[in-house]
């Protein structure tokens, strides 16, 4: 938007890690702990153990990141070899249920829907982060899948059900019909 110089607001940029930075406190934590990693949710542990020398050198010499650069190095320090790989299965058998069911489909609108948005959230946990709402993304996309998947195998087991929200002045209530 072309807002005037008085109504913009400057709001702070999130420092975040570099891809070197990164890669490099990873293969530190893999050396110490190849199979299992640091553990689940220690990367701060391990960035303040690994933190490269230099690190000292930039700007953000005295920030503790708590996540890395991406999901994709995040996981290789904290799950080490083991975990990595159980992921990486976890990903590729997702993402070959997903072409198989785009392929043979007949609605083939719904299913390159769940194709096209779960295999840019596959592709961008190499390159980001993901918050929260990526990880209920992913919850929310495997549910379709499988659903969808579980009505074309079996299809008398599944009844349409029809839900909504409605905004009120006391607030929001769920209606479900079918």
């Amino acid at each position: 938007t072309n807002l005037p110089v008085e109504n913009q607001i400057d709001v702070p940029k999130e420092p975040v890690l570099s891809q070197n930075f990164s890669w490099a406190i990873a293969a530190s934590t893999l050396r110490n702990r190849p199979f299992f990693g640091s553990g689940p949710g220690t990367f701060f542990y391990d960035f303040t153990r690994n933190k490269p020398v230099e690190m000292s050198r930039t700007n953000l010499w005295d920030i503790r990141f708590d996540r890395p650069s991406s999901d994709f190095t995040g996981t290789l320090a904290t799950l080490g070899i083991i975990g990595f790989a159980a992921w990486i299965v976890m990903l590729l058998f997702f993402a070959r249920n997903n072409l198989a069911l785009a392929s043979k489909s007949d609605d083939d609108n719904f299913y390159k829907f769940l194709l096209i948005g779960s295999t840019t959230f596959l592709v961008s946990l190499f390159f980001a982060p993901s918050p929260i709402t990526g990880a209920a993304f992913f919850i929310i996309i495997t549910s379709l899948v499988y659903s969808a998947w579980g009505r074309d195998l079996n299809p008398q087991r599944f009844h349409p059900v029809t839900l909504s929200l409605e905004a009120k002045r006391t607030g929001f209530q769920w209606a479900t019909e079918g």
